[in-house]
């Protein structure tokens, strides 16, 4: 095989060709796009991007713990439990350790946190529009929709 046709074979055509364009396969290389874009934004704030994703989800109410985090984020308990004291360390987050049980530490944003959340997510809106320019905006609602449908299609027990 020529160094002509080997150069062929890992271009995304032959990728295509050769059938690896996978959902799976596509989802990675997007979830890593989105990955650097977003620590391109927030690297500057001393912060990485699963910091950025634990405060965006505190933000948003969507979890109050570190196992409620850990359940939507794709990190396990342990690793949101280290990032969360590093956020709390900044002044950041506040946590509490629950009456009931003292096994659930309870998060919260500080007044900063919210500040900086709010700053960063025009930030990050901004990049992510840039990186999905492309795209018309039914084109980008219906890939929203998609995106969802197999998450939930992934969750939820067949």
């Amino acid at each position: 095989m020529s160094q002509a046709d080997q150069g062929q074979q890992h271009s995304p055509a032959a990728r295509n060709q050769q059938g690896t364009e996978t959902v799976g396969y596509l989802s990675i290389l997007l979830s890593g796009i989105v990955t650097e874009y977003i620590r391109e934004v927030v690297s500057p704030y001393g912060l990485k991007p699963i910091q950025f994703l634990i405060l965006d989800v505190c933000s948003r109410k969507e979890a109050d713990t570190v196992s409620g985090i850990a359940q939507i984020l794709p990190f396990d308990s342990s690793a949101v439990s280290r990032r969360v004291e590093g956020l709390r360390a900044a002044g950041l987050l506040r946590t509490r350790r629950s009456r009931e049980d003292r096994r659930v530490v309870h998060v919260e944003l500080t007044a900063e946190g919210h500040e900086l959340v709010a700053e960063l997510l025009e930030e990050v809106k901004a990049q992510g529009a840039n990186h999905m320019a492309l795209l018309s905006n039914s084109e980008k609602k219906r890939l929203i929709f998609l995106m969802r449908k197999a998450m939930e299609s992934v969750e939820e027990p067949q």
